[in-house]
C-alpha cells in the first residue's frame, strides 16, 4: 500500500487506529502471549490452532477466516490452516459459523456447549467462547468431542465475520494493515482467556461514501493495482470491503465522479459486495442505485425531467430495481438532478414538493413490484441536502419507514436535529457527514482535517436525539482520512464510550499507543492534537483564501502580522514546535513502522506546516517590501 501512498504523494494522512478498546471487547475477553488457567492455545512456539468453517455457511466467513490466517502469519510467520467442515481433530481448533447456517454451530447449541441465547435473531451480534476438553460428555455426538475448541458464532454472516477480526483486532492487527502498512507486532505465541458476547451496535447501518475519488484511488486503482479493469472494480473493492469488515461497518454508497464507471456496470462489483456481505447504497444524488453522472446519457435519452421525460426516467429507475431485486441494498428515494445539481422542471422548493412526492410514490411501487415484498420491510433513505433540505422543509410528506438522513454542511456541523415528531418516525433517521469535501466555497481534499471533537460533538448530539438508523461518512479518497474513518465508525459501532465529552482526545491516546507502542503514544497524541486544533482555526487548505466554484484567486492571509503579539508568526511557531517534535520521533521510530508513521503521523504534520509556511511566509515578505526591509 506504501506505492499507493507514493502515488498519491501529497495524500496519506493521518492516523488510524483505535486500539479496539473503543468498541473494545469488555475484559471478559484477553489474548496474551501469557498462558493462563483455562486458556485456549491460539499460537504456541510449535503449533497453530486449525480454523474451521462450513462450506454451507455464507462466503464471507470463509472470506473472514482466510484474512484471519493472513494475520495470524503477519504475527508469527506460522501458517494457520483454514478447513472446511471434515470431521475436527487434533488438540485444539478454531471454529467459526452462523446460527443456522452452520452445522458445527448447530450441533455445538444443541449439545448445550455454547450459550447464543444473547445474540440468536439479532441483528449483526456475535459471541465468542472457550470449549475445555473437560467439558465434553462421554458419548456426545458434538464435531468438537475430545478437541479443545475456541467457537465464533453470529447471527447473521456479518456477525461471524466481525467476530473473526474482532480476534485479529485483539491479537494487533489494525484495521489499516493493508491501506497504511500498518505492520503488527511480531508474536510467538497467543492466548485466548474468557469469553465475550458483542453488545448490539449502536448505529444500525453504518458506511463511507467514496466520493472525489479522481487524483487518487480512481487512477490509482486504474493504472496501478488493478490495470486489467483500468478502474475501481472488484480487486479495489474487495479491499475496501474487508476494510469496512475490520471496522465493523456494513454499507458502501460507490465512487461515482464521471472518471469512473457506475459499480453496476463492471463486471464482479456487485458480487463481491454480496460476497463480503456489504450493503449497496447510492449517495443523496443517485436515486435507485443508478450513477447519473455515468449512467444518464442525455444525448440518447433526453433531459434528467420527471415532468418532460418521465417515461424514459421510470424506465431507468425500473431497470437498475430488476438488476439489484437479488442483493442486499439500501435504496436512496427522490431525486436531484445530474451530479449534485438542483431537480430538473420547477422554479422553486415550493413547486418541487408535489412533484417529489409523487416520484417517491412511484419508486416505492417499482420496489414492491420487483423485489416482491412489503415496501416498509425494503431499507430506504432519503438524505435532505443542499436544495432538499428546503423542499422538506416546505412541507414535503415522506413515507414514515423511510430513514430521514440529516447533513451537514460540508464543513462538518450537522444542520438539523430531530423534532419530537421526527425522532418517533419508524424508519428513524440518520446523519450524512464529510470528512472530505469538493465544492463551494472551499474544499478540502489533501490532508485530514476535520478536529475528531468536532466530529464527537455533532455526532453524539445527532446521537442523542435519536439518529441512530444510518451514518455515512463521506471519505473522499480513503488515504487521506484513515483516523477519522476509523473514529467515526467505532462510534458508529459503540457510541457509549463517547458520551463522554473527553473521549475524543483518549481515543486518539489508544489509537496511538495500539500502533506504536506505549512509550510513544503520549507524544504522538500530544503532536496530532496540536495538528488538530490548528486545522480547527484555519485549515491547511484553506490558507490561500481563495473560493473554488467559482475560482477567485489566492490572496493573503487575515493572520494578523503586528497585533496580538504578531498573531501569524505565533501560528508559525505553534506549527515549528509540533514539526521539530515529530522529526524527533521519527528518528525513534520502529523500522517496521516507518511506513506507518511516515503516511500517518509525520506527512500530515510536515506537510500541514509547509503550507501555512508558504502562505505566512509570502504574506511577510509583502509587508518587509512595503517598509523597504
Amino acid at each position: 500500500m506504501l506505492k499507493y501512498f507514493k502515488r498519491l504523494f501529497c495524500c496519506s494522512l493521518l492516523f488510524i487506529y483505535n486500539t479496539g478498546s473503543a468498541q473494545s471487547s469488555k475484559p471478559g475477553l484477553v489474548i496474551s502471549e501469557n498462558k493462563v488457567i483455562n486458556s485456549f492455545p491460539l499460537l504456541t512456539n510449535t503449533v497453530v490452532a486449525p480454523f474451521y468453517y462450513d462450506t454451507n455457511d455464507a462466503r464471507v466467513v470463509q472470506i473472514a477466516a482466510e484474512a484471519f490466517a493472513n494475520d495470524v502469519q503477519l504475527i508469527s510467520g506460522k501458517q494457520l490452516k483454514v478447513n472446511t467442515s471434515n470431521p475436527i481433530s487434533g488438540e485444539y481448533a478454531i471454529v467459526a459459523g452462523t446460527i443456522g447456517q452452520s452445522k458445527i454451530i448447530d450441533e455445538l447449541i444443541k449439545e448445550k456447549l455454547i450459550d447464543v441465547i444473547d445474540i440468536k435473531n439479532k441483528w449483526e451480534r456475535f459471541t465468542i467462547q472457550i470449549i475445555r476438553k473437560s467439558s465434553k460428555v462421554k458419548g456426545s455426538k458434538t464435531p468438537l468431542r475430545g478437541v479443545g475448541g475456541l467457537v465464533i458464532a453470529g447471527s447473521d454472516p456479518r456477525g461471524t465475520a466481525f467476530a473473526i477480526f474482532h480476534l485479529s483486532r485483539l491479537m494487533g492487527v489494525s484495521p489499516f494493515v493493508w491501506w497504511a502498512d500498518v505492520m503488527p507486532q511480531k508474536k510467538r505465541q497467543l492466548f485466548v482467556s474468557g469469553n465475550y458476547t458483542s453488545t448490539p451496535p449502536s448505529v444500525k447501518y453504518r458506511g463511507i461514501f467514496i466520493n472525489d475519488e479522481d487524483w487518487g484511488l480512481q487512477p490509482w486503482a486504474a493504472k496501478t493495482f488493478e490495470p486489467e479493469t483500468g478502474d475501481i472494480g472488484p480487486k479495489t473493492y474487495a479491499k475496501v470491503f474487508e476494510l469496512l469488515l475490520r471496522l465493523k461497518a456494513n454499507l458502501i454508497w460507490p465512487a461515482m465522479h464521471d472518471c469512473t464507471k457506475a459499480f453496476f456496470k463492471i463486471p464482479g462489483n456487485a458480487k463481491v459486495a454480496e460476497d463480503y456481505s456489504i450493503l449497496i447504497g447510492s449517495s443523496h444524488a443517485e436515486p435507485m442505485l443508478r450513477n447519473n453522472v455515468g449512467e444518464w446519457d442525455e444525448k440518447a435519452m433526453g433531459h434528467f425531467n420527471y415532468i418532460t421525460n418521465k417515461e424514459t426516467v421510470y424506465k431507468y429507475w425500473e431497470d437498475r430495481v430488476k438488476e439489484s431485486s437479488g442483493i442486499n441494498a439500501i435504496y436512496s428515494v427522490g431525486m436531484r438532478g445530474v451530479h449534485d445539481s438542483k431537480m430538473e422542471g420547477v422554479k422553486d422548493s415550493k413547486e418541487a414538493v408535489p412533484l417529489l412526492e409523487s416520484i417517491i410514490k412511484d419508486q416505492r411501487e417499482l420496489l414492491t413490484k420487483y423485489l416482491k415484498k412489503d415496501v416498509s420491510a425494503i431499507p430506504q433513505v432519503f438524505t435532505a441536502y443542499k436544495e432538499v433540505l428546503e423542499i422538506y422543509d416546505n412541507g414535503l410528506k415522506l413515507p414514515d419507514d423511510v430513514t430521514l438522513v440529516w447533513p451537514d454542511d460540508n464543513y462538518g456541523y450537522i444542520q438539523r436535529l430531530n423534532n419530537k415528531q421526527e425522532m418517533n418516525r419508524p424508519g428513524g433517521s440518520g446523519v450524512y457527514y464529510h470528512a472530505s469535501y469538493w465544492g463551494r466555497p472551499h474544499d478540502y481534499l489533501w490532508l485530514s482535517s476535520t478536529n475528531p471533537a468536532l466530529v464527537q460533538e455533532e455526532m453524539m448530539k445527532a446521537f442523542e436525539n435519536g439518529s441512530n438508523r444510518l451514518w455515512v461518512l463521506n471519505v473522499g479518497d480513503i488515504k487521506p482520512l484513515e483516523y477519522n474513518i476509523e473514529m467515526f465508525m467505532d462510534m458508529a459501532y459503540n457510541a457509549l464510550p463517547f458520551k463522554d465529552n473527553g473521549y475524543a482526545k483518549k481515543h486518539l491516546l489508544q489509537w496511538a499507543a495500539y500502533l506504536f507502542g506505549k512509550e510513544k503514544a503520549t507524544a504522538i497524541q500530544s503532536i496530532l492534537w496540536e495538528y488538530y486544533q490548528l486545522a480547527f482555526e484555519r485549515r491547511p487548505e484553506f490558507m490561500g483564501w481563495s473560493q473554488t466554484e467559482p475560482t477567485t484567486k489566492t490572496n493573503y492571509t487575515t493572520f494578523n502580522h503586528f497585533f496580538y503579539g504578531d498573531e501569524a508568526q505565533k501560528r508559525i511557531d505553534r506549527y515549528q514546535i509540533i514539526e521539530d517534535k515529530v522529526k524527533v520521533l521519527r528518528s525513534k521510530i520502529l523500522p517496521k513502522d516507518a511506513a506507518a508513521f511516515y503516511q500517518l503521523v509525520y506527512y500530515p504534520v510536515e506537510g500541514a506546516s509547509l503550507m501555512n509556511k508558504k502562505f505566512l511566509y509570502r504574506d511577510k515578505s509583502y509587508f518587509y517590501a512595503k517598509q523597504n526591509r
